[in-house]
């Protein structure tokens, strides 16, 4: 609903068809910083009206972790509204994202049968040998930091992006972002296997030591406050 109500703030401001404002394009970009903005300048009013405190009250406008050039177009119309309104810039600060094909197909790999087809019986939850266990936990983790450090010069796009607009980075988000991408059915053998992996992977060493280099590179990027 956010997206379309952007897009459609820009279409009517600019006499635009909304089809001629596509999804992640300046249109929508600024329709995002200009409906943001307004919001939480409502906010602010309302707040202060009750007796709140500036003190207390961040004005906070986000983006796409992804797209810094979006980014960039979402502050200036945020700007636009009130150049001195915002005192804080938002994206992700999770990882993972995008990680589950391969993740599944490493999966797989290891608990297929010998012609190669997906057997639940030889799954995860069949057991496997402990060395075989932490040699897939190793490799899932080796998909999920190469997530990590992409994800990471993002981190530092977008603080490059706050830093012109003097405005601290923060996390809206944060924390492992490992779907599993219309998996989640646990009534279907295949998926309940799958799901008992990421369960037992989200528990493991590996994931902590990814939480804690995420919280490394966040910091390295010049970002503030993160997000679990």
């Amino acid at each position: 609903p956010q997206v379309n109500q952007a897009r459609a703030a820009a279409a009517a401001h600019f006499s635009l068809p909304l089809d001629q404002v596509p999804e992640m394009g300046p249109g929508h970009a600024w329709g995002s910083g200009t409906l943001q903005a307004r919001a939480v300048a409502e906010f602010e009013a309302a707040w202060l009206a009750a007796g709140g405190s500036d003190e207390r009250l961040v004005n906070v406008i986000a983006g796409f972790v992804a797209l810094s050039s979006f980014n960039e177009q979402v502050l200036a119309a945020a700007a636009a509204v009130d150049p001195r309104l915002a005192e804080a810039f938002a994206v992700t600060s999770y990882f993972g994202d995008g990680t589950q094909e391969e993740i599944w197909n490493l999966h797989w790999a290891f608990h297929g049968d010998a012609g190669g087809r997906l057997d639940p019986t030889r799954g995860f939850t069949a057991g496997l040998h402990r060395w075989r266990q932490e040699d897939l936990f190793r490799r899932t983790a080796a998909i999920v930091r190469r997530n990590l450090h992409a994800t990471a010069a993002a981190w530092a796009d977008n603080v490059a992006l706050a830093d012109v607009a003097t405005l601290p980075l923060v996390g809206y988000e944060g924390g492992q972002h490992m779907l599993v991408g219309g998996r989640g059915d646990r009534a279907n053998p295949l998926h309940a296997d799958f799901l008992a992996f990421y369960e037992a992977f989200n528990d493991s060493p590996e994931m902590g030591r990814l939480t804690t280099e995420q919280f490394a590179l966040w910091a390295a990027a010049g970002a503030e406050t993160a997000s679990v």
